[in-house]
């Protein structure tokens, strides 16, 4: 028998009732936080934003996994909400 959980035992719990907010990052974000501090200390060039690209690149793949398998619905609209923030900064 299953227990129903409330809508905000579901944004907050994970399917075992922990409170999940913050995890460890993935390798996704690992590599987006890697190519960040890279390209800030690279010049202006084609290197820094091919590793630019790289890195915003492997957030929006972070930020889909989050959307289709967040252990809960608030990181499920964390990553909706980084993918939306990267679509209006790449052509807003």
């Amino acid at each position: 028998m299953t227990e129903h959980q409330s809508f905000s035992g579901k944004f907050w719990h994970d399917k075992n009732g922990n409170f999940v907010v913050w995890q460890s990052p993935n390798w996704a974000l690992w590599i987006w936080i890697t190519a960040k501090v890279i390209s800030m200390f690279l010049p202006h060039g084609n290197i820094e934003q091919f590793i630019s690209y790289v890195g915003d690149g492997a957030l929006f793949v972070w930020a889909v996994m989050e959307l289709g398998w967040g252990v809960n619905y608030f990181r499920r609209l964390l990553g909706l909400c980084v993918i939306l923030m990267g679509l209006a900064v790449r052509f807003l």
